[in-house]
């Protein structure tokens, strides 16, 4: 899976490994504070699984986009609201791609959910609630983690301007 995203779209492998690593530190902090939070996940609990764990989600929560990523992210310019019903859909083709694998569940329920917001009442898909799976906690850190990234970015993403970290 991650060599189809680099072949197809080295911006969005970097944006997933950005990903990866923002969410793995804002794991460590968590995990710190209180393990418990992330009990649920697995049988196999240990810090060093989750982490591994959370890492495949997030280098994989974008994998839905790599049917079109090159359409989008050839326009200099902002998204037309076509365009936004098609980003919209990548996270349930993720999920249908990631969910033929039983060793890829957690990565997809990531894919599937990285654009719902922690209490569903807002993001995408519209018609799916995130809450019921035992892998909220990744969810929730790579939500954040992709939305840090989508914001800061200053290569990969032409039809917004990068934000720095402070704003």
């Amino acid at each position: 899976i991650m060599k189809l995203t680099v072949y197809r779209h080295l911006p969005t492998y970097v944006h997933s490994k950005m990903v990866s690593e923002i969410s793995i530190a804002l794991f460590d902090f968590m995990y710190a504070d209180d393990p418990s939070q992330f009990a649920g996940i697995s049988e196999n609990a240990s810090r060093e699984n989750l982490r591994k764990m959370l890492e495949d989600s997030a280098m994989g929560h974008d994998v839905g986009k790599m049917s079109y990523i090159k359409v989008i992210s050839t326009y200099a310019r902002k998204l037309l609201d076509e365009d936004f019903t098609i980003i919209q859909s990548h996270p349930s083709q993720g999920y249908e791609l990631l969910s033929s694998s039983p060793e890829l569940k957690h990565v997809a329920d990531a894919a599937l959910f990285h654009h719902k917001w922690y209490n569903n009442e807002r993001g995408y898909p519209f018609d799916k609630d995130s809450r019921d799976s035992k892998y909220k906690p990744f969810i929730d850190i790579i939500s954040v983690a992709d939305s840090i990234d989508a914001a800061t970015d200053y290569n990969g993403r032409g039809y917004a301007k990068a934000l720095t970290l402070q704003q």
